[in-house]
């Protein structure tokens, strides 16, 4: 019995454990939406783009059709580097059609990266709620974007219907001006790499040299900045006249007699496309990847894919350039380290509840058949969650869900508790074992079955019940009521047999 009960339970707790979602997403009623358009777009292009989608979605502001749920209200802002859009639905119950009908709006705009999601309670950024963060990170930026690019259809590939967007932009079509230092020309006027940075700043766009103020006011700070000649203090920001601007440089070796050269003299300076904004992690030039999974596959199982299916092969190929570093960030990384702390206080829980039944029982060895109901329940939790998942809604196991399971240690134990000590009590006053047990289950079967069936009747409203708010607390019922009904059941049988041959065990010794 004991053998039974514990293995085949444990067999299907193990088997049937759905993968790990981070928070749940929550059902708010609103939608957001990004798009990425490639450096290089005017706002006359994204302006005709936000005109184009919001005379869309005009036409289904409070009227529902095409199979597209009414809408209440729609948003399109943004600049030539990104553009920022949302709705919400007139029906909260409708928001899941706007989000499939922004979707299908933003595919059809070709040539950038599109992102649209549903508000998550718990999302501290758009699209981050529930997204898988790969952070490619390297010396050469031209090589981080290259193995960006393959990276991301590797992505989508592994994950048909997942959103990605890179951040900031694979493209590195924003122009900019680099200025290369002529070291050998400017070592020989004087010149190091700091004095010719601070001179690059200052012309271009001013640098910082100092602060200005009273002892214990706020400081000012004071800036260099160059002229144009005849200027009112713009900015230099063409490449022919960052070339020709004058520097003054002190002649080594003859102190008070300096020469006035072109910058051109000391760097050579040429225009390139660049990225339109720079990232770095650790120090180091870095490309974000934001996986969005589609909402059929749990995060967890979005995380294997990408490290083990993706980047794994990639790397078993020799596809992953030297110096790259590719890791998994955001809610992944959050995710991850949840796991491992949510064992450990599950683990701490079952010791303090161990020493608290020994030091009650006044012996160590019974409660070792109290506890032998937690994998009895956890059995029952997991296949309470996979019952509300295909018959009632989708159920994730989250982080807020996994607490059931805490939750359920603290409940299984009482029936547990029952039995062991009615049988103690009935071996300290003499009966024989084989008496004691079927004794003690008897006379606690009755009080044991009243107080399961109270609690239960007490949950099911929080698990069948829906509404408003009801996916945050739908899946702990759904795992402390499976938990429980299993394990009052199995409790009566293989509590007891346990504890027969502990006692059996010891009386042997």
């Amino acid at each position: 019995m004991v053998l039974a009960g514990v293995g085949l339970t444990s067999a299907l707790a193990i088997a049937f454990l759905p993968p790990m979602e981070y928070l749940p997403t929550g059902n708010r009623n609103l939608v957001f939406g990004i798009l990425v358009p490639p450096p290089g777009y005017s706002v006359d292009e994204t302006e005709r783009i936000g005109r184009s989608i919001q005379t869309q979605v005009a036409a289904h502001i409070g009227v529902e059709e095409g199979g597209v749920p009414a809408i209440e209200r729609s948003f399109f802002v943004g600049d030539p580097s990104q553009v920022f859009m949302g709705a919400v639905a007139r029906e909260p119950a409708g928001i899941s059609g706007v989000l499939a009908y922004y979707r299908e709006l933003e595919a059809g705009v070709p040539g950038v990266f599109a992102v649209a999601t549903q508000a998550s309670l718990f999302g501290r950024n758009i699209g981050g709620g529930r997204a898988v963060e790969v952070e490619i990170a390297g010396a050469d930026l031209d090589v981080i974007v290259d193995f960006g690019g393959r990276l991301l259809g590797e992505i989508r590939g592994a994950i048909p219907g997942a959103q990605v967007r890179p951040i900031p932009s694979l493209d590195l079509g924003a122009p900019e001006i680099r200025v290369h230092p002529r070291r050998d020309d400017a070592a020989a006027l004087g010149i190091g790499g700091a004095e010719l940075g601070l001179v690059v700043d200052a012309m271009v766009d001013g640098a910082i040299i100092g602060e200005f103020g009273e002892e214990g006011e706020a400081k000012i700070d004071v800036a260099l900045r160059a002229a144009r000649p005849g200027g009112e203090g713009a900015a230099v920001v063409d490449p022919e006249d960052l070339a020709s601007a004058p520097v003054a440089v002190a002649l080594p070796g003859q102190a008070g007699e300096g020469v006035v050269v072109p910058l051109s003299t000391l760097a050579t300076i040429d225009e390139a496309p660049g990225p339109s904004l720079i990232q770095r992690i650790e120090r180091r030039r870095a490309i974000t990847l934001q996986v969005a999974p589609p909402l059929d596959l749990a995060l967890e199982d979005a995380m294997e894919r990408i490290r083990d299916q993706v980047v794994g092969g990639m790397q078993a190929r020799g596809e992953v350039p030297e110096g790259i570093d590719v890791v998994l960030s955001g809610t992944a990384g959050q995710l991850e380290g949840a796991k491992e702390r949510f064992g450990e206080v599950l683990i701490l829980a079952i010791i303090i509840s161990y020493l608290l039944l020994a030091a009650l029982f006044e012996d160590f060895v019974a409660p070792i058949a109290v506890l032998v109901t937690v994998p009895l329940a956890a059995a029952g939790g997991v296949l309470g969650l996979r019952l509300v998942d295909a018959y009632l809604g989708p159920q994730p196991l989250d982080m807020m869900t996994a607490l059931g399971f805490l939750i359920l240690l603290g409940v299984v134990v009482n029936n547990a508790i029952l039995v062991v000590d009615g049988a103690l009590a009935r071996l300290r006053a003499g009966e024989r074992l084989v008496d004691a047990v079927p004794g003690a289950v008897t006379a606690r079967v009755r009080p044991i079955f009243m107080s399961s069936l109270t609690s239960l009747a007490g949950l099911l409203p929080l698990v069948l019940f829906p509404g408003s708010g009801s996916e945050l607390y739908r899946g702990v019922g759904a795992v402390v009521l499976g938990g429980l009904a299993l394990s009052t059941v199995l409790t009566l049988y293989v509590t007891s047999s346990l504890f027969t041959l502990l006692w059996r065990a010891r009386g042997a010794r």
